[in-house]
């Protein structure tokens, strides 16, 4: 018969081999779970700095629309005012009497021209034109003061004695962004 000694002699190195193997698959699990950790860290690294980029893109594309409308609000010079307000006093029949540049007013993101105007007209109905007209013109103007009176010109009064015309001096602005 045969002894435990004798089991144990014989199949001592297969045991210890067996051992040895456990413990190898042990520590290169160990190695995994590690390695498999700091690979998960980096795709989440990854994927933060892909959504970082996208929103970058995005960012950048903003800032080159900004800047082309920037660039159209801008084109526009303080000569195209006087051009675009004759075109509308034109189609409006307003009469321009005169336009005078008058003091800016700068601030860190834009300028303001400001503009005295002199106008006259028939009827009340062709200056509220004139200012819909030119406030909602592509440019950007804003009425900040309007002054009415009627003039007083003997050759241009009607047969009961009232005036035909109506002067107006608008304080008109337009804002260029920088």
């Amino acid at each position: 018969m045969i002894t435990i000694e004798e089991v144990i002699k014989k199949y001592q190195s297969q045991a210890f081999n067996l051992v040895v193997v456990i413990l190898a698959l042990i520590i290169a699990f160990k190695i995994y779970e590690k390695n498999a950790a700091e690979v998960a860290l980096l795709n989440q690294s990854k994927d933060t700095q892909i959504e970082k980029n996208i929103a970058l893109e995005k960012i950048s594309k903003v800032n080159q629309e900004i800047s082309a409308v920037k660039k159209f609000i801008n084109q526009k010079e303080q000569d195209s005012v006087i051009n675009t307000v004759g075109d509308i006093a034109q189609e409006t029949g307003v009469e321009i009497l005169s336009i005078n540049p008058t003091a800016d007013e700068k601030n860190s993101y834009y300028t303001k021209f400001f503009f005295d105007l002199a106008l006259s007209a028939d009827s009340y109905h062709k200056i509220g034109k004139f200012i819909s007209l030119l406030e909602s013109s592509q440019d950007i103007f804003n009425i900040e003061a309007v002054s009415l009176d009627q003039q007083s010109d003997d050759f241009e009064r009607g047969n009961n004695g009232e005036s035909k015309k109506i002067s107006v001096i608008l304080k008109l602005s337009k804002v260029l962004a920088k």
